[in-house]
C-alpha cells in the first residue's frame, strides 16, 4: 500500500494514543493510570512510533514526501481495514477508547448523582444525562459547565422556599438543551430506541413550541415502552401488571443487571437508583390524589386528568427519557470536556 497512506495512518494512530494518555492523566481515571495501564500505552505508543521511524526512513531514502499528499479520512479508514498491521493496532487501541468512554461516564455519572442526593433534588427532579456538561476546574469559572451553573443557583438561592422548578425551566433545560438532547437521541444505534426516535423526535418538537399537552401525552407511554425494551434486550420477561412501587424496583433492578453484565464500574448504576421514586410516582392512580399536578400515567392515558399541560410535566418525561436511553445505548457519551 502507498507509504504515505501507511504513514498518515500510523501518525493517526499515534495522535489517538497520546491522546488517551493525556485524557486518563488530567481526568486522574483512576483504571487508567495504573501501573499495567499505563505500560500498555507507553507499549503501542513504541510499536507504533517504531513503524512510523520505519516508514520516514524508507521515505527518505525514495526521496517521498510523506506531509504532502491529498489523503481523506475514507482513505485511512480503508487502511484501518486492509493493512493487517495497522488493522491490529488500531483494534487494541479502540479497546482503549472504549476504556476512556467508560471512565469519563462514571465520572459524570459520579457528578451528577452526588448533586442530585446533596442538593436534594430527588424525587422531584433528575439532571440530564447524555448532556451534563462538566469542564476542567480551571475554566469553569469563567466558561461555566452545568457544576458551576448548579453551584450559582444554590448559593444565590436559600432558605426553605427554593423553586427549584426555576433551575431545570430556565436555566438548565433551555431551547440549546432540549436540541441537544435530540441530537444525542439520534446518535443511538440501539434498534428498539431508532424505531422510537421519530416519536420522541415530534414530542420534544412539541415541547419546544409550547405544546405540552401533545409531548407529555406523547411521552409518558414511551417510559415504560424503553423499560421493557431495556429488560427484553437481556433475555429477560416483562411482566409490569399495573407497575406497583414493588413492579418498578424490580424492573429499575433488571435495568441496573442489564447494564452491570456490560459495565462493572457501579459509579454508573447509582444514577439509576435516584430515578426509581420519580418513575413510580407515574404509576400512582391520580384517584387517590386530592390535589396534584397532573403528571400520572392512568389519568393521563384513561382520559381522566385535564391538568397536565405545564413546561414541568413535560421536561421531566425528558428526562426520564434521557437517562434510560443514555444507559441503553454505548454510543452514547456524558460531555465531560477537555
Amino acid at each position: 500500500m502507498d507509504i504515505q497512506l501507511r504513514y498518515a495512518a500510523f501518525k493517526d494512530l499515534y495522535d489517538k494514543l497520546e491522546s488517551y494518555s493525556r485524557i486518563a492523566h488530567i481526568k486522574n481515571y483512576t483504571d487508567l493510570t495504573s501501573k499495567k495501564y499505563k505500560e500498555r500505552i507507553k507499549s503501542l505508543i513504541n510499536t507504533v512510533q517504531y513503524e512510523i521511524t520505519e516508514l520516514e526512513s524508507q521515505a527518505s531514502i525514495a526521496k517521498i514526501d510523506l506531509n504532502n499528499c491529498n489523503l481523506t479520512f475514507g482513505d485511512l479508514i480503508q487502511c484501518r481495514i486492509h493493512e493487517p498491521d495497522v488493522n491490529k493496532l488500531f483494534t487494541k487501541i479502540e479497546k482503549i477508547s472504549l476504556d476512556v468512554f467508560i471512565a469519563s461516564n462514571a465520572v459524570a455519572a459520579e457528578h451528577i448523582y452526588n448533586i442530585e442526593v446533596e442538593k436534594c433534588i430527588i424525587p422531584e427532579w433528575i439532571l440530564p444525562t447524555s448532556t451534563f456538561l462538566i469542564l476542567p476546574e480551571e475554566v469553569r469559572e469563567c466558561l461555566r459547565d452545568d457544576i458551576k451553573i448548579i453551584q450559582d443557583f444554590f448559593e444565590s438561592n436559600t432558605g426553605d422556599d427554593i423553586n427549584i422548578d426555576n433551575l431545570f425551566i430556565n436555566e438548565l433545560m433551555t431551547t440549546d438543551r432540549i436540541h441537544e438532547t435530540l441530537k444525542s437521541w439520534q446518535s443511538v444505534t440501539n434498534i428498539k430506541i431508532q424505531n422510537r426516535y421519530p416519536i420522541l423526535e415530534q414530542a420534544l418538537y412539541a415541547h419546544k413550541e409550547g405544546k405540552f399537552f401533545l409531548s407529555v401525552s406523547t411521552l409518558i407511554p414511551q417510559v415504560e415502552g424503553i423499560i421493557r425494551d431495556t429488560i427484553e434486550s437481556s433475555g429477560k420477561e416483562v411482566d409490569f401488571g399495573k407497575m406497583t412501587d414493588a413492579e418498578i424496583h424490580n424492573a429499575i433492578k433488571s435495568l441496573k443487571e442489564v447494564w452491570k453484565n456490560k459495565n462493572n464500574d457501579t459509579r454508573l448504576l447509582n444514577i439509576l437508583d435516584n430515578i426509581i421514586e420519580m418513575v413510580s410516582r407515574l404509576y400512582i392512580d391520580d384517584r387517590e390524589k386530592s390535589s396534584h399536578d397532573g403528571l400520572y400515567r392512568h389519568g393521563i392515558c384513561h382520559g381522566r386528568l385535564t391538568n397536565f399541560c405545564t413546561a414541568k410535566n413535560s421536561l421531566k418525561l425528558i428526562l426520564i427519557l434521557d437517562r434510560f436511553i443514555c444507559l441503553y445505548d454505548d454510543n452514547l457519551c456524558f460531555d465531560v470536556s477537555e
